[in-house]
Formats: structure tokens, C-alpha cells, sequence
């Protein structure tokens, strides 16, 4: 253990961790603290361990509507019948404000901040009338959308895709010819168009779900690649040496390798739990983590969960060798997203948004910044901001009835609020109107890489 803390302090230096964020904006509060509830932590009674002190109670955030006087909430979808339209929002973290970028009969996806948080851009599959990319400035206003690199021609007849984040190099694949199963993987240099092979013995699955797309470290010099099928091999590829290596096995989601976001280290599921590689010294050592594990948004810390009611997520410090136990676990649609239930403070210590934590029906908020944990009632999902401050969490209010749309969404749904949490102070931003749902499905929520601004994508489904 004391090896990976201390390869980790010493690689740490070969990439800059993202800058400071800007200060937080100041919070409205529309709502108050109901009440305190005793904490229960793990089912066996431990409470769990706050990066700054021993768990004792939580304060509990609970939003109107509240729970019928029976202490449920309503059982029966509501009688009037909604359209429901898939909508893109804008939210203004300080005050809840609500801008409407988009809603459509169609598709929205691929949503995400541009130009250093200066603009919005989103794909829009509009029925009829085929796909585009919009990109909008934080007011609304029209935005020069971005421009994907140019893919070379051999593109035409071969997977290719994604591209390293220095813009350099994308993966490609190819198809195995009629009656084969075997296939190659290879680089493309997008500068050059230079094609590279770099192995010929791949067997695909002949169709099949549930498989993790190429990861690129964060300099662009490596990558990790899985086989579809076969022996579900996976590779760690050099792009600056042209070679590649099997670093061991597993195709599925669950199974994905995390790169570090500041240093290119990766965590892999070994046979005996979690394995840390550093491909340039070709370290690899052990850590104390079962399989899965992902990395905090600052690279300082990794954390597993062990799903099921009650149940605890374990988050060990790069620096310090130190491991937490924290009552509650991120969902499991974060293995195949983006999304992260743990981000590193800057002075230290992790904000962590956890669900399914015994003593909490909703999200458990377990920060440094607070003096014990929080737990906004009735959440479905949660977000939390880069810089660890701000946590957004849809709120479960009601079962609802929509009309069915050009997506062929269910009929009954639910109806959710959506709130941010100032986790320094427990202060709660309601955010304006109100959004539908799939039950027990959050919308999608994308923080502004300054904590200001919120893009949530709704309704949001999160299957494979």
C-alpha cells in the first residue's frame, strides 16, 4: 500500500492537476432544515467514518410536498394526464434560476460545456429532419458550434473512435471479414493520417452488448482497449513506442479500466481485487480496494462500493494510504458514465453524495466541510460539483401520468423537484418548476466546470 501512495506522490508532478476554481457563489435559501435524525451508519450499528470527524446525526433537508399524513406519499399517479418532451435546462446554481436551451419530440444528448465553460453544446435528433449540433453562451445566445476534428477517409470503411485528448490520434477498429471472427485494433495519426496496426488477433462477439468503448490517459500517449469476444483480453496500448500489452481480462461495463484525470496511472480489476499500472516505469502493484473502483474528479482519490441496502463505500486517499468507510453507495449506472459520487476538495478531505445509506431514505452527504453528514430526503440521484461545494439532487415528490410522445416513454412516471445543496452550510437552492422522471432515475446533471451552472437533461434513463 505504502509502494502506490508513495509511486503516486512522486508521478503525480508529471501533469497538473486542474487549476483552482472560482469562489462560490452566494446561496438562497428557500428552505429550511426540518428536522435531525440519529445517523444508523452500517447495519451491523458502526457508523461510518467522516473525513473530519466521527458520524453522529444528520441533518435531514425535507422539501414540500410533504408525505401524506399516513406518512407515505401519494400512491396514485395524478389524474391529468402531461405531455412530456425531452428538455435540456441551464440552471443558475446561485438562485435556481431556469434557462430552457431546448425540448423536443425527438433526442437530446451528448450535452456538455464548451470553451472553457463559456458555452453549452448538445446533439438534437429531430424527427424528419435528421441531427445537429447547437451550441448556446450562457445567456441563450446563439454559440459557433465546435468543430470535431476532421476524420480521415479510411474512417469510411472502418470503426474509428474516440480520439486522444491531445487531438493527435483516434483508435480505430476493424470488421472481421464474412465467415471470420477475428478482427485488429490500430491508431490512426490524425495529423498525418498514417495508419497503425497494433494487433491482428482480436476475436469479436459476432454481436453483443454490455462492452466498454477505448480509454485514453490524460497525456494521450496510452490507451486501454478491451476484445469483444474471445477471452475478453484488454490491452494497454503505447501510441509513442507503437507497441501494446495484455494487461489482463474482462470485456463488461463493470469491468472497465479507470484512468487517473492527472497522471496516467489506471486501475484495472485484478485477479485478486485492484491493481494500479503506471505504463511508462510498467509498475504494477496492489491496492486494497475490491473491484469496481473509480477515481475521484481529482485524481487524489479512488473509492468502491459494496452495493446493497446499507451498505458502505470505501475511499482510500493516494496521499496518505488512509481509507475511509462511508455509509451509502453511488449508483450503478456510474460504471458505464461519466459521472462520479466522490470529488477532492482542495484543501484536503472529499465531498461524497451517497444513496441507499442506512438511516437516510434519499442521499447522504458525507463532506469535510461539514461537521457530520447530511441527508436530503427523498433524493433519487445527486450531483456533486467540481469543487466538491454544491450537491444537486432531484427530489421525488409524486407519481405522475404523461402522454406518450415520439420516444414511447411508459405512461406513468414520476414527478421530481430539483434542489443544490451548499454543503458548508446545509443552505438549499430550490430550482424553478419542475421535471418528470423515470422511477427512482434522476434527470441528467452536468456541472459547469466552475460550480456555477447546472445542465440537467430530462427525463434521463441510464440502462445499458
Amino acid at each position: 500500500m505504502q509502494q502506490a501512495v508513495g509511486r503516486w506522490a512522486s508521478l503525480r508532478g508529471m501533469r497538473s492537476p486542474l487549476s483552482a476554481l472560482r469562489a462560490l457563489a452566494a446561496v438562497l435559501l428557500v428552505a429550511v432544515i426540518a428536522a435531525v435524525v440519529a445517523c444508523n451508519g452500517d447495519e451491523d450499528g458502526t457508523p461510518g467514518v467522516s473525513p473530519t470527524a466521527a458520524q453522529t446525526a444528520a441533518a435531514e433537508v425535507t422539501l414540500t410536498p410533504s408525505p401524506s399524513p399516513e406518512g407515505s406519499p401519494v400512491a396514485s399517479p395524478t389524474p391529468e394526464a402531461r405531455e412530456v418532451l425531452e428538455t435540456l435546462w441551464l440552471v443558475d446554481a446561485s438562485d435556481g434560476s431556469v434557462l430552457l436551451l431546448t425540448e423536443t419530440e425527438g433526442y437530446v444528448g451528448q450535452e456538455r460545456f464548451v470553451d472553457a465553460g463559456q458555452a453549452v453544446a448538445f446533439t438534437q435528433v429531430v424527427p424528419g429532419q435528421g441531427s445537429a449540433v447547437h451550441a448556446l453562451d450562457l445567456s441563450g445566445h446563439p454559440w459557433d458550434s465546435p468543430r470535431e476534428p476532421q476524420s480521415p477517409g479510411v474512417c469510411e470503411r472502418l470503426s474509428c473512435g474516440p480520439s486522444s485528448p491531445d487531438g493527435r490520434h483516434t483508435v480505430y477498429t476493424t470488421s472481421p471479414p464474412e465467415g471470420s471472427l477475428v478482427y485488429a485494433y490500430g491508431v490512426i495519426d490524425l495529423e498525418t493520417g498514417s495508419q497503425l496496426e497494433l494487433r491482428g488477433d482480436l476475436v469479436h462477439c459476432g454481436g453483443c452488448d454490455a462492452r466498454y468503448a477505448p480509454a485514453w490517459s490524460p497525456s494521450g500517449r496510452y490507451f486501454t482497449i478491451a476484445e469483444f469476444g474471445g477471452d475478453g483480453r484488454v490491452f494497454l496500448a503505447d501510441v509513442e513506442a507503437r507497441t501494446d500489452r495484455p494487461i489482463g481480462t474482462g470485456n463488461e461495463t463493470t469491468r472497465r479500466p479507470d484512468w487517473s484525470p492527472v497522471a496516467d496511472i489506471v486501475a484495472l480489476s485484478g485477479v485478486e481485487g485492484t491493481a494500479l499500472v503506471h505504463p511508462v516505469t510498467g509498475d504494477e502493484w496492489p491496492i486494497d480496494l475490491e473491484w469496481p473502483v473509480r477515481w475521484d474528479a481529482s485524481g487524489r482519490y479512488l473509492y468502491s462500493p459494496a452495493w446493497g441496502s446499507g451498505g458502505v463505500t470505501r475511499i482510500f486517499d493516494m496521499e496518505t494510504g488512509e481509507t475511509d468507510e462511508v455509509a451509502g453507495t453511488p449508483p450503478q449506472a456510474h460504471l458505464w458514465t461519466d459521472d462520479v459520487a466522490v470529488v477532492g476538495l482542495e484543501d484536503g478531505g472529499y465531498t461524497a453524495a451517497l444513496g441507499r445509506a442506512s438511516g437516510c431514505d434519499g442521499v447522504r452527504v458525507t463532506s469535510a466541510l461539514a461537521p457530520s453528514p447530511q441527508c436530503i430526503a427523498g433524493a433519487t440521484g445527486a450531483a456533486v460539483s467540481p469543487d466538491g461545494r454544491r450537491v444537486a439532487a432531484a427530489v421525488f415528490v409524486e407519481p405522475v401520468r404523461v402522454e406518450r410522445t415520439a420516444q414511447r416513454w411508459p405512461t406513468d412516471m414520476a414527478l421530481l423537484r430539483l434542489l443544490i445543496m451548499d454543503v458548508t452550510t446545509g443552505a438549499i437552492v430550490q430550482v424553478e418548476g419542475e421535471l418528470v422522471g423515470f422511477a427512482g432515475e434522476p434527470p441528467a446533471m452536468r456541472w459547469h466546470p466552475e460550480s456555477t451552472h447546472l445542465l440537467v437533461r430530462w427525463p434521463a434513463s441510464y440502462g445499458l
